[in-house]
């Protein structure tokens, strides 16, 4: 298991999936992952950043077994209706799939220094970590 900051590090979105299936367990504990974090209402106009909470919230864990996931953008939502028997009512809000990876996930993202991309206070003041 990793812990949280690891699986941040580290989690990256993978588009192709083998055909090895994710046991039970740990299929339950992804959608407990989103339970925790509660869905989202349309109703209200954060709606979607709820969405995207429980969506991170499921990709870390599932990374913390070694499950993979990705965002699927594009989706034809008449397609998806049809295919899972949505009801008209329902409004797909994001679509993820998850499982393991068709191929070995080598190294770790690439991403410049944090020194390049955050500044202290105000845009094009240097971080120093030593200074925080």
């Amino acid at each position: 298991m990793l812990d949280t900051f690891e699986c941040i590090l580290t989690k990256l979105d993978v588009r192709e999936f083998s055909s090895e299936n994710v046991p039970l367990e740990i299929k339950m504990k992804i959608l407990e992952a989103a339970r925790a974090r509660a869905l989202t209402n349309p109703n209200y106009n954060f709606h979607m950043i709820d969405a995207g909470r429980v969506v991170q919230d499921m990709q870390l864990a599932a990374w913390n077994f070694g499950v993979v996931s990705c965002l699927f953008t594009g989706i034809n939502v008449e397609n998806l209706r049809r295919d899972f028997s949505v009801p008209e009512q329902m409004q797909p809000s994001i679509v993820v799939g998850f499982g393991y990876p068709a191929k070995k996930i080598l190294g770790k993202k690439n991403r410049l220094p944090l020194d390049e991309i955050a500044f202290l206070e105000k845009y094009d003041t240097k971080l120093d970590s030593q200074k925080l």
